[in-house]
């Protein structure tokens, strides 16, 4: 019996996880990336799992045969993917980049926009304005990066324009509509941090991260723009005060230091909205002269 209930587990584990990432397959097929070449780069997926496991199981080093039986993959196979770098994200690609910190804190100051909370026009260089510059923001952040530099990229990625030594900041929130590589970028972040919480309340069996989420369904697709419209007002609102006490957190706990009782903390908070044709099937119909079943 316990048998039979471990498999039905997997079973619908494995349904479940098939169908979330149904969505990324259907990208990866719509980009020439087929099942041989995706399964290839599954592998270190499963030796960096296996290894997160085993280290955390016994606090040492596990060996080849150790990171092979619990990840399902050959010695041979373990042994390549631990010949080259880790696939994982280093610390500071996950962090945000100067430039969209930038864009954070032009959005977000009280000082760089008006009462209804829109970025004003800023002037590029430092002088007698009643607002800040784009120069005195970028040092604010950063003495390593000129501040033209970050402004530049802004306008690169169609977040900002300048004219006549103003520079006019054209979207609030970092949404890359440009290069794939962006878009992938952003993808991997967003989903990389979505999927980590949910795996971490599923495997604590409570709801240990904010995870919800609402479905409305019966909706004609006006309605459901209508609704979009209005998740995007609530996610400007949450972003506006968020960067606030996130910047005035930091600076706090900059000054308390950090330890191996207080480790530096990364957070990752956003939203997301989605709607799709309702597929549903077609009402039976019945043959008036068939005979009853």
């Amino acid at each position: 019996m316990a048998d039979d209930s471990q498999t039905l587990a997997a079973e619908t584990l494995l349904r479940e996880v098939t169908q979330a990432v149904a969505p990324l397959v259907r990208l990866l097929v719509r980009r020439g990336i087929d099942h041989p070449r995706f399964s290839a780069a599954l592998k270190r997926a499963f030796v960096d799992a296996a290894l997160a496991e085993l280290e955390g199981d016994s606090g040492a080093m596990p060996t080849i045969t150790a990171i092979g039986l619990r990840s399902g993959l050959q010695r041979r196979d373990v042994k390549q993917q631990l010949a080259h770098p880790t696939s994982a994200l280093p610390p500071k690609a996950l962090s945000p980049t100067l430039p969209m910190q930038l864009l954070a804190r032009w959005a977000s100051d009280a000082a760089t926009t008006d009462a209804d909370g829109t970025p004003l026009p800023l002037p590029i260089r430092a002088g007698n304005t009643p607002v800040p510059s784009v120069q005195a923001l970028a040092e604010s952040l950063s003495k390593d990066v000129h501040p033209q530099a970050l402004l530049d990229e802004l306008v690169r990625l169609g977040l900002a324009r300048t004219e006549a030594g103003t520079a006019h900041l054209l979207s609030e929130s970092f949404v890359p509509t440009r290069e794939f590589g962006q878009l992938l970028g952003a993808l991997s972040r967003n989903l990389r941090a979505h999927a980590s919480a949910a795996v971490e309340n599923v495997l604590a069996g409570e709801s240990k991260f904010l995870e919800y989420s609402l479905v409305a369904d019966e909706l004609r697709p006006d309605s459901a723009e209508a609704l979009h419209a209005l998740a995007r007002k609530f996610w400007r609102s949450a972003y506006k005060r968020s960067v606030v006490e996130a910047g005035e957190l930091i600076e706090r706990d900059k000054a308390l230091g950090f330890g191996s009782d207080a480790p530096e903390t990364r957070v990752r908070f956003g939203v997301y909205f989605h709607s799709e044709p309702v597929l549903r099937p077609p009402p039976a119909t019945i043959d008036p002269g068939a005979d009853p079943p």
